[in-house]
């Protein structure tokens, strides 16, 4: 007697086990059937460029691909309370430079002026000078945007 009440209750088990797997995938298949309409969602941290999602660009000063945080140097901005961050990256001679804005996706190239020991990289609107690491400022205004040193 014992036996058979042991084989119903096992039995029982194994049906109900059974039954939940199925609905739990016919939950899963009528989520992915639901088209969701996304493009009108947005998300309000799009802006931030975290260390965990770094995209790798096209450089044209270094004629390769650069992940952002690892071969670049990273400025951030000097606004307070903001966690935005631009990167920086130099051709061999640092003649040009090439220059990474949030939200922006592909780099701006800086021609270096001046003389040695006092350069500066401008693109006719940014200027970038060397003060303490690196400073970024708008040409006109003289408004100081990112700044950072380089990895050492």
């Amino acid at each position: 007697m014992k036996t058979k009440l042991f084989a119903i209750a096992l039995l029982l088990g194994f049906i109900t086990l059974n039954s939940c797997k199925k609905a739990e995938i016919k939950a899963t298949e009528t989520d992915n059937n639901e088209k969701k309409d996304t493009s009108s969602l947005v998300n309000p941290m799009a802006h931030v460029m975290d260390s965990a999602n770094i995209p790798v660009k096209d450089s044209l000063v270094e004629d390769n691909k650069i992940i952002l945080n690892k071969d670049a140097i990273t400025l951030n901005s000097v606004k307070e309370g903001s966690t935005e961050k631009a990167y920086l990256v130099f051709n061999e001679d640092q003649s040009k430079a090439e220059l990474f804005l949030p939200n922006e996706k592909l780099g701006t190239i800086l021609e270096r002026k001046g003389s040695e020991g006092n350069y500066t990289w401008t693109d006719g609107k940014l200027e970038l000078i060397q003060w303490k690491g690196y400073v970024l400022r708008t040409l006109k205004q003289g408004n100081n945007l990112f700044a950072g040193d380089v990895k050492m």
